[in-house]
């Protein structure tokens, strides 16, 4: 994965190019020339301008949207102020067929904690975007509890905007301000959920008995060494990882997030799989769970 922190956008100064029918994989077996000749009926082999590195194969007739479109859309909204310039984050992977943008909005809330501690809630607003088809430019949150960094994704399964490719700068800017827009509204209603989380109080029983619905246990009572070593590392996280809040549904989504945001899963695709993969599709199962076990229990 490929970042920069001078050039705020330095990761996407490539463009993607279409090279000739043959090309060389990079690591060919013994013996092997690594010469691939990829038929005209297949499609074409696309090329990263800056690495010389084939990426991916496209259709003959699809067209390609370059990394500059997506960065000049987000060069006007941070000349408009939809987004901040301070800790934005633009990455690459893939040889430069995926890009990754995170930004700021300015929008932070509070959940107050059982400890009495206000936990401050950052908004970010995260684009996702492939230049070889593989899927539509997507745009969603990433709600950040600062004191330790855990990555909270809204509750609603339709959170996420796809937007179509298209040249047009003028249209994917004005497709990318409704989407923000939109995640942007949805961040109080997110601050107020949290919030029933911090209020509604659990006890050991409880926690124990949410673990076992996270991490099930076979017809003997038995968890495989694999899912008792998670659950033993999200109970650590529960009463002493950072912000850790025991004795509440929100110390319970605390250990999850802890554990899905920095220990799940392999380090070089941990983040791209909590913002639009199998870890962001997880934290939102948890949420939602927490959410109705905490209305449930305001209803009695």
């Amino acid at each position: 994965m490929t970042n920069s922190n001078n050039d705020l956008f330095a990761a996407a100064r490539y463009d993607v190019n279409f090279g000739t029918p043959a090309f060389r994989v990079a690591e060919p077996s013994q013996g092997d020339n690594g010469i691939r000749i990829v038929p005209d009926t297949i499609g074409r082999v696309a090329w990263n301008s800056k690495t010389q590195q084939a990426i991916g194969l496209v259709g003959s007739a699809q067209t390609i949207v370059q990394p500059s479109v997506t960065v000049g859309v987000f060069e006007e909204l941070l000349e408009r102020g939809y987004v901040q310039p301070k800790n934005l984050r633009c990455q690459s992977w893939n040889g430069g067929a995926d890009l990754m943008i995170k930004a700021r909005t300015g929008r932070v809330g509070e959940v107050k904690t059982q400890r009495n501690v206000g936990e401050v809630v950052e908004h970010r607003i995260v684009v996702l975007d492939n230049f070889i088809g593989r899927r539509n430019m997507i745009t969603t949150s990433e709600d950040l509890v600062l004191v330790c960094t855990n990555g909270m994704v809204r509750a609603e399964a339709l959170s996420r905007s796809k937007m179509r490719h298209t040249k047009s700068i003028t249209d994917r800017f004005q497709q990318m301000v409704i989407a923000i827009r939109r995640e942007m509204d949805g961040f109080e209603t997110q601050i107020e959920q949290l919030q029933k989380l911090a209020d509604t109080p659990l006890n050991d029983r409880g926690f124990q008995a949410i673990l076992d619905e996270w991490f099930p246990r076979d017809e003997a009572s038995e968890r495989t060494t694999r899912a008792q070593n998670q659950a033993d590392h999200v109970e650590r996280l529960y009463h002493t990882g950072a912000g850790a809040d025991p004795g509440s549904l929100w110390g319970a989504y605390q250990a999850a997030t802890n554990w899905i945001s920095h220990h799940r899963g392999r380090d070089g695709s941990r983040e791209v799989q909590n913002v639009a993969g199998a870890g962001a599709d997880l934290n939102r199962t948890i949420l939602a769970d927490l959410i109705a076990r905490a209305e449930a229990a305001a209803a009695l």
